[in-house]
């Protein structure tokens, strides 16, 4: 089963690197719960993973509670104005990349959490549904709420966490025209990643997968909330192809080792668990 194979040889690591955390807390080092980010193609089971790591969490009496970087989405009508100024790009008339999120929002949020500095903090909450599945963020009434200081473990997960502008635009111009602007939004994401303490990684090396992935996604929300919900399979194939220039330009650099300790805050590769799926979401064997 999956929960042997996969999820818990990585909920041990996690659980491991929390106590390596609690003793640097405890001599003057640490402080706050642990943050870990999580970066993973789009219906490679993400939310089945977390919703695992939060059960075997619970099961020995720790806290951990998840967020994403798809809660940080900016609302509708941030979203309308973005793609207005800038009516030539494909890539920014969807929310998804880099340029579509607020930063500051998620960097405010992630900096109360470690420092665990006030009892209550509020996590937005994104309904993809809304606008015919263009979405927008719910009002702040229907935003998650919890006390940091009784939690043990944060996941911080999403599609494209981790990601690092190219330095090289010359060569972004051969994937899309709209990903260098893209790649100057995605520089002011560096700082949010190097927040976290540790790093998950999972691998997928045939983009192909990602549709697949994200039909049944949606299949599955249209099931859940109703079929007028949504977006047809049209719809979802020219919304993923807004994502895959950013898969071709990043990834080789998110799966780059020695990326890890220059871009993502990491003090060492041993503070990233990182390994490959295949399309049907089951490691890879090395």
């Amino acid at each position: 089963p999956r929960i042997q194979h996969y999820s818990l040889p990585v909920y041990l690591w996690i659980k491991k690197k929390l106590e390596d955390h609690k003793a640097g807390a405890s001599s003057g080092s640490g402080s706050g719960p642990l943050c870990v980010g999580l970066s993973a193609p789009q219906g490679c089971g993400k939310t089945t993973l977390v919703t695992a790591f939060e059960e075997l969490f619970e099961s020995e009496g720790m806290t951990c509670v998840s967020m994403s970087l798809d809660d940080f989405y900016l609302t509708r009508e941030e979203q309308v104005a973005l793609g207005e100024s800038h009516s030539e790009n494909a890539l920014l008339q969807v929310r998804g990349n880099a340029g579509t999120h607020d930063v500051n929002l998620a960097m405010d949020l992630i900096d109360q959490v470690k420092n665990a500095s006030s009892e209550e903090v509020l996590v937005p909450c994104y309904d993809k549904t809304a606008y015919e599945g263009k979405g927008d963020r719910h009002k702040e009434d229907k935003w998650r709420s919890y006390n940091p200081k009784n939690v043990d473990v944060v996941l911080y997960e999403g599609w494209m966490q981790g990601f690092t502008a190219v330095e090289d635009e010359a060569s972004l111009e051969k994937i899309h025209g709209g990903i260098t602007e893209v790649n100057s939004f995605l520089k002011g994401y560096d700082e949010m990643w190097k927040l976290m303490d540790i790093w998950l990684i999972i691998q997928v090396k045939q983009l192909d997968c990602i549709y697949k992935w994200r039909l049944q996604a949606e299949k599955s929300m249209k099931e859940k909330f109703g079929q007028d919900k949504g977006m047809t399979d049209d719809e979802v194939k020219a919304f993923v192809d807004q994502y895959i220039p950013a898969y071709k330009a990043y990834l080789p650099g998110l799966y780059d080792q020695d990326n890890h300790t220059k871009h993502l805050g990491c003090e060492s590769t041993e503070d990233v668990f990182m390994f490959e799926v295949d399309d049907m979401r089951s490691p890879v064997e090395e």
